[in-house]
C-alpha cells in the first residue's frame, strides 16, 4: 500500500509539472500570436516614458506600471520585448499562485479547472481592455489570495493530502496482519532468531450463536415427560 501512494505521489507531481509547463508555453503562444493584447497603453514601445501622476486606484496601478517597465528598459534596454517579457511573466506567475494554492485541496477539478477558467479570462480581458495595467491588478489579485489561503491554512493546520487520512481497519485485518508479521524468539544459547511470517491467516474469532425457533413456546408448557399408562409394554424400574 506504501508502494501504492508513493507512485501516485510521484504521478501527480508529473502531471502538475506538465500542467504548469504547458501553461507557460501557452502565454508564450498567446503573446506573440497577430492579435496582441498588449495595447501600448501608455506609449512605452517608443522608450521611456515619465510616471503618470495618479488620483485614482487605476493610476496608482497606471503609475507602477510605468516605473516597472522604466527599470527594465534601464537593465534590458529599450525593446519591445522586454514588455512583452514582462507580460508573460506577470500572467504566468498569477497562474502558478492560482494553481499552488488550490492544489492545496487535492480535488483535480478546482486544481486544474480554476487555473484554466482564470487563463481564458485574462486572454478575453486583455483582447477586450485598452488598458496595460491590468496584468499587474491581475498579479496582485492571485498574490493576496494565495498569501490569505497559505495563512488560513497555517492557522487552522489544515491538510487535505490523501497521506494524512487515518486509515481505520477491521479487526480480522489486524489480526491478519499482526499474524503475518515476522517474530522473533531468544533460544537457550540466548541468540535471537526471526521467525518466518505466518503466510495464512490466523483462526477466525469464536462468534456466539444464539438459537431461535419458528414457534415460541410458554414457560408453562416445558414439560415433556408423559404420564404411565396400562397400555405400555415396558415396566418402570
Amino acid at each position: 500500500m506504501e508502494k501504492t501512494k508513493k507512485a501516485d505521489a510521484q504521478k501527480r507531481r508529473i502531471l502538475e509539472t506538465v500542467y504548469c509547463a504547458v501553461g507557460l508555453m501557452l502565454y508564450y503562444v498567446i503573446y506573440h500570436v497577430p492579435l496582441s493584447l498588449i495595447k501600448d497603453t501608455y506609449g512605452l514601445f517608443s522608450g521611456r516614458k515619465e510616471p503618470q501622476s495618479f488620483t485614482d486606484f487605476w493610476g496608482m496601478v497606471s503609475a507602477g506600471y510605468v516605473r516597472i517597465v522604466n527599470g527594465l528598459y534601464f537593465y534590458l534596454g529599450e525593446k519591445a520585448t522586454v514588455i512583452t517579457g514582462l507580460h508573460i511573466l506577470c500572467g504566468f506567475l498569477s497562474f502558478l499562485l492560482l494553481f499552488l494554492s488550490v492544489r492545496r485541496f487535492y480535488k483535480p477539478v478546482l486544481t486544474y479547472g480554476i487555473p484554466a477558467v482564470f487563463f481564458a479570462g485574462c486572454f478575453a480581458l486583455g483582447v477586450w481592455l485598452i488598458y496595460d495595467g491590468w496584468i499587474l491588478f491581475a498579479f496582485g489579485i492571485c498574490f493576496l489570495f494565495y498569501l490569505v489561503l497559505s495563512l488560513l491554512f497555517m492557522i487552522l493546520r489544515l491538510n487535505y493530502a490523501p497521506e494524512q487520512v487515518i486509515m481505520t481497519e477491521s479487526l480480522a485485518e489486524r489480526e491478519k496482519r499482526e499474524s503475518q508479521a515476522p517474530k522473533t524468539i531468544v533460544n537457550e544459547k540466548g541468540e535471537t532468531i526471526t521467525l518466518l511470517a505466518n503466510p495464512l491467516p490466523g483462526p477466525k474469532r469464536h462468534v456466539k450463536r444464539t438459537l431461535d425457533y419458528d414457534i415460541q413456546v410458554p414457560e408453562e408448557q416445558m414439560f415433556y415427560d408423559l404420564p404411565g399408562s396400562d397400555a405400555d409394554d415396558y415396566d418402570i424400574r
